[in-house]
């Protein structure tokens, strides 16, 4: 990809949710679901950039997670660095 990030993907279908543990009745309920978790690993771990569910390109009826991560271990302990003072910041603040 470029700028020191790799993305990977998995194709969402049953087996994939179930592999996930992911058991919702609805299929947008197990996106949500999904969603929110890759919200949380992108926010607490800093090797990824983001976490995301989005529509597979390839077969538009169909839905991936697509993860992006530092690539570059120096990338990486520089956002590191900067959440760690942002946090610092915001506990001030608070």
């Amino acid at each position: 990809m470029g700028e020191g990030l790799e993305r990977s993907y998995v194709i969402l279908g049953e087996k994939a949710y179930t592999a996930l543990g992911v058991n919702h009745a609805r299929e947008r309920d197990r996106r949500r679901a999904l969603e929110r978790a890759g919200e949380k690993i992108a926010e607490i771990d800093g090797r990824y950039e983001s976490v995301m569910v989005e529509r597979n390109p390839v077969n538009r009826d169909g839905w991936r997670i697509l993860a992006t991560r530092f690539s570059n271990a120096e990338r990486r302990k520089v956002r590191a660095a900067l959440r760690e003072s942002l946090e610092q910041v915001a506990d001030r603040a608070a």
